[in-house]
């Protein structure tokens, strides 16, 4: 049997043994870096990333964030002429604004075939670097030495409310509804628990056991179409494995087949959906019998009653954002960005296994 990268957990994150490319020659590196992170971190890691990288022959070149957002400008902005990687130090947050950039682009046909991204794992969560198996800022800088990339899906979120702006947000980790937005609003309230954040703002979330009902209007991997109607505690889309705080939440869910990992969280009572995050701990939420999981091409969510006033209107969870209101669609885009991953032979990459 052929061999495929994994995560920690064992979990194959890529539908295609080999990467599309390898040995490739990335030696212009744009390091992007918040010089105002916790206990300057950013730039610690800007010191040892770039005597990785000088050291294996790469021109670096570093820019400063100034501002909140300024990563997404710099993704859509920065002149990348000469470069080869686009670099960000830090964690989803940053990974977002990246990803969102690049995606806005007037020049993205051009750059997407060009310059690869590379996460430097820097932040309090590092999904999907977590996925790739770049476990430290070395392993990525050693990565770009080796030249190995992928291209990895992209999902398109457009919201649809009538009284908000319809402009795209682009994801690399998960979209969800419900449960994921009234988390991560409990969540950011809590920061001073570190990792322990998200599991801690999971069971308050539980706990108040709010239902949705949706109307679910999905097409599935094979191009048919799908209809749920039921009251969910929680719709999400992922393309990575893990959330929040490593959670192996979609085992199936792969970063290049060109599909959505969806799971349907039907209401129930809050000892079956606390089964569901227990059984989620070990990557078995979806033999939970209130769990439905498909593997689909795109999805809509349009809410049929109005959102419970305890909780207020439920928002749209995009990696870690909250970024408007249902109803909004989520659409798969094979392949749209490329990124370094680890070679086999990298140390502090992921192990391979049969």
């Amino acid at each position: 049997m052929g061999k495929s990268m994994t995560t920690p957990h064992g979990y194959a994150v890529f539908a295609n043994e080999a990467p599309q490319e390898q040995g490739v020659a990335l030696k212009r590196v744009l390091l992007i870096v918040n010089p105002k992170s916790g206990n300057k971190k950013g730039l610690k890691i800007r010191d040892k990333v770039s005597e990785v990288l000088v050291e294996g022959g790469c021109e670096v070149q570093v820019v400063y964030t100034e501002y909140s957002g300024h990563a997404k400008v710099l993704a859509r902005e920065h002149d990348l002429n000469g470069v080869d990687v686009f670099a960000p130090i830090g964690g989803d947050g940053t990974v977002h604004e990246t990803v969102n950039g690049f995606m806005e682009r007037t020049d993205f046909q051009e750059i997407s075939e060009r310059v690869a991204i590379a996460i430097i794992p820097g932040g309090s969560g590092n999904t999907l670097a977590y996925d790739l198996g770049l476990s430290t800022p070395q392993a990525t800088a050693r990565s770009i030495l080796a030249g190995c990339v992928r291209r990895i899906d992209v999902n398109k979120v457009t919201p649809l409310a009538e009284d908000e702006e319809h402009k795209p947000v682009y994801s690399v980790n998960m979209v969800g509804y419900g449960l994921p937005s009234t988390v991560l609003q409990a969540a950011n309230s809590l920061r001073w628990l570190g990792g322990a954040q998200y599991k801690l703002a999971a069971y308050i979330s539980l706990l108040r056991n709010v239902g949705y009902l949706c109307r679910v209007e999905i097409v599935d991997a094979n191009g048919h179409e799908i209809v749920r109607e039921d009251k969910y505690v929680m719709i999400q889309g992922q393309l990575t494995v893990h959330m929040g705080s490593r959670v192996p939440f979609c085992v199936q869910a792969k970063l290049d087949d060109g599909l959505i990992e969806l799971s349907l969280v039907k209401h129930a009572s809050r000892a079956k959906l606390i089964k569901v995050m227990t059984l989620a701990e070990s990557g078995k939420s979806g033999t939970a019998d209130v769990v439905e999981e498909l593997q689909v091409r795109s999805f809509k969510v349009t809410p049929l009653e109005a959102s419970n006033k305890l909780i207020g209107p439920a928002t749209v969870n995009v990696d870690g954002e909250l970024v408007g209101h249902a109803p909004f669609e989520a659409a798969v885009l094979p392949g749209a960005l490329r990124f370094v991953t680890p070679s086999p032979t990298v140390d502090g990459a992921l192990p391979l296994t049969s």
